[in-house]
């Protein structure tokens, strides 16, 4: 019939919304198994409601800006201590005003809202409000959300050309001068990723106060011994940031035991940390092994090495650890014994530490050295002479004390 109207079909919105129901629930089951998991390992962050919800606001801005001009990113983003007002209340205003706009244009452009409504729905699980992790906001939250930003960008643009035909060549250009941008952006990007030291170096240049990345960057530097005075430069940054983190307290106590004149002040740090988190196996075996070094203090080392153990009885590094130690305790009153010619006590104690730890090169060696001096034991003092350099090829104590041994017994 001419004139005649098209029939429009009306949205059944008791129907579309029970249709979904089983997909809210299985979204709601699976957020609620996350939250335990996450709150189980320790990750869920006791912070107030008020920064939570001020950094929630600010953050749907600061993504919306980061999706257009991607630019300045980091791996990890401090968090606030506080958030200014002034960006509170433009976030808020920000927020309210396009979802009043998409709204108010909902018959006409409908899209605008779909496309709204997603962003805004999708990040509610990742944009703080439950605080999970210490970051104020990651990039990588916006890899689903922003789809509802690009469904706005994109219906727009076949909105304008269905209206205005002759812009084609110029959203054309402009779609391909975006693709091309963000291929640029990207490759820039992954180059951050070649390493930990570009990637949180580049923290560092575009964020402040970021204690993670300092702490992180020091931690990879501490391997390379030329680099060590900077290793505990960001890791003295990461401390002054949050003296609480007995994370980088005790990594900065490893870096300074790596300088045998500054063994004092990684005993401090190795203590300070365990007075934040008494259970920390990690620095009791590392406060073990810097004491280990010093003249004089290997019992308390052992009774590190004994709490890490009380803590976690798996702990490898702490089980060698002892060993060693107990070994050492043996070797060191063996090396007493023997400087007063108390030959057979010695060689107790020698025996000793080389049933706790078989491949004690040092052992091995002053055993044979005190064998050595009994008639008779010729024989088996060559043998632990052997043994050490079985275990150190290099050792060459113990092949002059080889050498010497094998003439003693008319072999050359």
């Amino acid at each position: 019939m001419a004139g005649a109207k098209p029939v429009v079909a009306r949205i059944s919105w008791s129907k579309a919304l029970w249709e979904k129901l089983p997909f809210f629930a299985a979204s709601a089951a699976a957020a609620t198994i996350a939250y335990l998991v996450q709150r189980q390992a320790g990750a869920v962050k006791a912070l107030p409601i008020e920064l939570r919800a001020e950094n929630a606001l600010v953050c749907y801005v600061i993504y919306i800006g980061k999706t257009v001009w991607p630019t300045r990113l980091a791996v990890f983003y401090p968090y606030p201590a506080a958030i200014p007002a002034w960006q509170i209340a433009l976030a808020a205003i920000a927020l309210v005003g396009v979802t009043a706009a998409v709204l108010r244009w909902f018959r006409a452009y409908p899209y605008l809202a779909v496309g709204w409504f997603w962003y805004l729905g999708v990040l509610i699980p990742v944009i703080g409000l439950v605080q999970v992790g210490a970051q104020a906001r990651a990039d990588r939250h916006m890899y689903i959300p922003m789809t509802g930003l690009l469904i706005m960008l994109a219906w727009d643009a076949a909105d304008v050309l269905r209206k205005w035909p002759r812009t084609k060549p110029a959203i054309a250009a402009l779609s391909a001068a975006a693709l091309i941008a963000c291929a640029a952006i990207a490759y820039a990007q992954i180059e951050y990723w070649r390493n930990s030291e570009s990637l949180f170096q580049h923290a560092l240049n575009v964020t402040k106060g970021n204690y993670l990345a300092e702490h992180n960057l020091g931690t990879y530097l501490m391997d390379a011994p030329d680099r060590l005075p900077e290793a505990i430069a960001h890791l003295e940054t990461a401390v002054r940031l949050r003296p609480d983190s007995a994370e980088a307290r005790t990594d900065l106590g490893t870096a300074l035991s790596k300088i045998p004149e500054r063994s004092t002040e990684a005993l401090s740090e190795y203590r300070a940390a365990l007075r934040i988190a008494p259970d920390s196996v990690i620095t009791h075996n590392n406060l073990g092994n810097t004491l280990s070094k010093l003249p004089g203090h290997l019992p308390e080392a052992i009774s590190e090495y004994q709490a890490a153990l009380r803590i976690k009885p798996d702990y490898p590094d702490a089980r060698d650890n002892l060993s060693l130690a107990l070994a050492r305790t043996h070797f060191n009153q063996g090396v007493a014994l023997a400087k007063t010619d108390r030959l057979p006590e010695a060689i107790t104690q020698f025996e000793a530490a080389l049933r706790i730890k078989p491949n004690f090169a040092d052992a091995h060696n002053n055993l044979g050295v005190v064998l050595s001096q009994i008639p008779g034991q010729l024989p088996e003092a060559i043998a632990h002479f052997q043994a050490a350099l079985r275990i150190r090829p290099d050792y060459a104590d113990a092949r002059y004390n080889l050498g010497i041994a094998l003439s003693q017994t008319g072999k050359q």
